[in-house]
């Protein structure tokens, strides 16, 4: 977010414009540059008694908000400008999610997800070793999906098996960027980067009632089954999974299978000489 950390004008009696005409082109100013892309709002705190700055900023599409009070004793006025996002400018990237994106993120999930979520759950999928982490963001670098994955133990109550999994915990687009190819993007890219990380199983739970996601999943030819209910909604659990690749053989394994192709060879040669 864009915060205006103060605003002043001194403008003359005789000067040829007015206080209010300025400090409409200064706001006008920094609205121009927000709309370069980058950030998803504006925020001013203001003084109650801050009458013409209060006025220039409503003028120019901010909503009011009061919240609590200057030490003093005054009541301090907050001016939030959201940016529209109801078109995507040019094309979307699929990039990897950093630090700075997490508010977005965070707004994204508590919009269109039943379950609400906090930063510090956004932080620790960042952390994870082997995590998947993406966002859509378009030409302006405005993020409108995410897809969250995170690397874990193939069996969570065995600290010694492999971390071979990679459990899709999480993904959104905005209602406003659907049917762009957004998901479909996002869980390409997922699959790609999980393949070049040595991933054996892609694994996630999906709702019952969440019809779009299972059939895009469906399409990437993951396989689904019941696993039980979602506590909250009592829906039913899909649990969706994708093998990319065999688990590694076991020794015993790998020793029968020598033992195998000895015998194999041994007869062939008995066979050549008889």
């Amino acid at each position: 977010y864009m915060s205006v950390a103060s605003l002043a004008t001194s403008v003359a009696k005789s000067a040829p414009f007015t206080n209010e005409g300025v400090e409409k082109r200064l706001i006008q100013r920094v609205v121009d540059d927000f709309d370069n892309g980058g950030f998803y709002g504006i925020y001013a705190e203001l003084r109650e008694s801050s009458k013409i700055s209060l006025k220039c900023f409503e003028e120019l599409g901010f909503t009011l908000k009061v919240k609590g009070q200057y030490k003093d004793g005054e009541r301090k006025i907050v001016r939030y400008y959201l940016e529209d996002l109801k078109e995507v400018s040019g094309d979307i990237e699929i990039k990897r999610m950093n630090y700075k994106d997490v508010n977005r993120v965070l707004q994204l999930h508590n919009t269109y997800l039943k379950s609400s979520k906090t930063i510090s759950y956004y932080h620790n999928l960042l952390k994870n070793q082997g995590a998947v982490n993406l966002i859509a963001v378009d030409s302006r670098g405005r993020v409108f999906g995410y897809l969250c994955a995170r690397r874990q133990l193939n069996d969570s109550d065995d600290e010694n098996s492999r971390r071979d999994t990679l459990n899709f915990a999480t993904m959104v687009v905005d209602e406003r960027a659907r049917g762009k190819g957004i998901g479909t993007s996002l869980v390409e890219t997922m699959i790609e980067q999980a393949k070049e990380g040595g991933v054996e199983i892609i694994r996630g739970d999906v709702r019952e009632t969440n019809i779009g996601a299972r059939k895009l999943y469906q399409k990437m030819r993951f396989k689904e089954k019941v696993i039980g209910e979602y506590k909250d909604t009592g829906e039913l659990k899909y649990r969706i999974t994708k093998r990319l690749r065999l688990p590694p053989l076991s020794l015993k394994t790998k020793q029968n299978l020598e033992r195998f192709f000895i015998l194999i060879i041994g007869y062939m040669i008995g066979r050549r000489f008889d």
